[in-house]
């Protein structure tokens, strides 16, 4: 897997900031010239990291590379409709958005791409990470860890007050690093089923909730954390203090084998 900047041509449409486009679609575009705009998409390869630049702005996204490149010119075209040349497009799960709060690549990585595909080579750990923490600011957080009483009516605007334990990144990371992306209860992965996707997905899962510590404490990844999927992190805080992983295994295998 390789990390990539990928310009959204900020010029190619007139009161219209392009990188909205790119997210409507699901497409990374390029126009133009072929050797220059086209060939460079040669080099994108199932589930790399794209993060999309757009000018006077910054960093506006991330994605990943769904499907390698078709290699066919548009001429009916979603994005370059003022200019008289062929469009190009890869798919890409934009599944990152912080048009609402770009980040300046400079303070990141020490500068700015003004190109239009450019690979991140030895600055990797820094894309790593980044996208680590932009990924880990959109963890699932469990009901089971909220407090507060829903009510009935949908629909009204209205503002809930809760708590919310701050994550360490580096204790979610290294936890996978040792149990893998797989339910570690129904083997469930996100990656095998949905494809690149679903790939790095998975809910973390802490033996003893946050929510019940006052403060801060010690977390051992390894030990004191879980890699589980949705239903299953659903189950555990069906009540309160959770289910251990020990007895949602158990459910799981009595209902797939209810004569055993």
């Amino acid at each position: 897997m390789n990390y990539w900047f990928i310009n959204t041509d900020e010029s190619a449409l007139k009161d219209v900031n392009t990188c909205d486009l790119w997210f409507k679609h699901g497409l990374a575009f390029s126009g133009g010239d072929w050797d220059k705009y086209a060939l460079p998409l040669r080099n994108l390869e199932l589930r790399d990291i794209l993060f999309m630049y757009h000018n006077h702005l910054g960093i506006v996204g991330v994605g990943r590379v769904l499907k390698v490149w078709d290699e066919n010119p548009y001429r009916e075209k979603l994005l370059y409709t003022d200019f008289d040349f062929s469009e190009y497009r890869i798919r890409v799960d934009w599944y990152i958005d912080i048009r609402d709060n770009p980040i300046n690549p400079r303070s990141e990585f020490g500068y700015n791409s003004s190109r239009f595909l450019q690979r991140i080579d030895e600055q990797r750990e820094t894309a790593a990470n980044l996208v680590l923490r932009l990924e880990s600011a959109r963890e699932f957080v469990s009901s089971g860890e909220l407090s507060f009483t829903p009510e009935l009516q949908e629909g009204n605007v209205r503002t809930v007050v809760v708590d919310v334990h701050e994550r360490n990144t580096i204790a979610r990371k290294q936890c996978i690093e040792n149990w893998g992306t797989s339910c570690c209860i129904c083997n469930f992965s996100f990656s095998d089923v949905y494809g690149p996707i679903g790939d790095g997905y998975i809910h973390v899962h802490h033996l003893d909730p946050i929510c019940t510590t006052e403060g801060t404490r010690p977390v051992d990844p390894v030990n004191d954390l879980r890699p589980v999927c949705p239903n299953c992190h659903a189950i555990i805080h069906k009540k309160t203090p959770p289910y251990t992983i020990e007895e949602v295994v158990e459910f799981f295998c009595n209902g797939r084998n209810p004569e055993g």
